[in-house]
C-alpha cells in the first residue's frame, strides 16, 4: 500500500508546441483494458452519407393527379470527419490500439470541458490499414476518417 507522500508510477506524457487549429481528441480502450488519449488535428475533410431506412409503393388509381407512386418511410444520415497527426516511432504502437479498440470516444466540448466537464460520443474508426513501423523513419503521417454517430432525419 502507498502513502501518500510515495511515488507509484511513472507517466510520461508527450507535449508538442505546435498548437492545433481544430483539435479532435479521442479516446480508446487499449490492449491492457485501459483508457489511451491522443490529440489529432482535423484535416477539414467531412462527409455525409445518406441511406434510406424503408420504402413504400402506393396504389394509384388516377395518373393524372397522381404525384408519384412511392415514397421513402425515412433516412438515417451518417457523417464521417478525416483526422491525422504527425506521430513519433514510439508511440506508433500504442496508437495501433485506437486501430484495433471497439470502444473509441470523442471529445465533443474541447474548449468549455474545464468549465462544463468533459462529454464523450461514442465514434466509430473506418476499417483500414496502418503502417506501425518502417525501415529508417522515425515520424509517421497518421490519417483516418472516423465515422460519427447516425443521425435520424425526418421520417413521413
Amino acid at each position: 500500500m502507498a502513502l501518500a507522500n510515495e511515488l507509484t508510477e511513472h507517466k510520461k506524457i508527450n507535449v508538442v508546441n505546435k498548437c492545433i487549429n481544430e483539435p479532435v481528441y479521442l479516446s480508446w480502450l487499449n490492449d491492457s483494458s485501459g483508457a489511451s488519449y491522443y490529440l489529432f488535428g482535423k484535416l477539414n475533410i467531412d462527409t455525409i452519407s445518406t441511406k434510406e431506412v424503408g420504402y413504400y409503393e402506393r396504389y394509384v388509381e388516377d395518373l393524372t393527379t397522381a404525384q408519384g407512386n412511392d415514397s421513402i418511410l425515412s433516412k438515417t444520415v451518417e457523417k464521417t470527419t478525416t483526422v491525422g497527426a504527425l506521430v513519433n516511432l514510439q508511440d506508433m504502437d500504442g496508437l495501433s490500439g485506437l486501430f484495433k479498440s471497439p470502444k473509441v470516444k470523442i471529445l465533443t466540448n474541447p474548449l468549455t470541458w474545464e468549465t462544463d466537464g468533459p462529454k464523450w460520443n461514442d465514434v466509430r474508426v473506418q476499417t483500414g490499414s496502418l503502417v506501425i513501423k518502417e525501415t529508417n523513419k522515425s515520424l509517421y503521417e497518421v490519417e483516418f476518417t472516423l465515422i460519427l454517430p447516425k443521425q435520424y432525419v425526418i421520417s413521413e
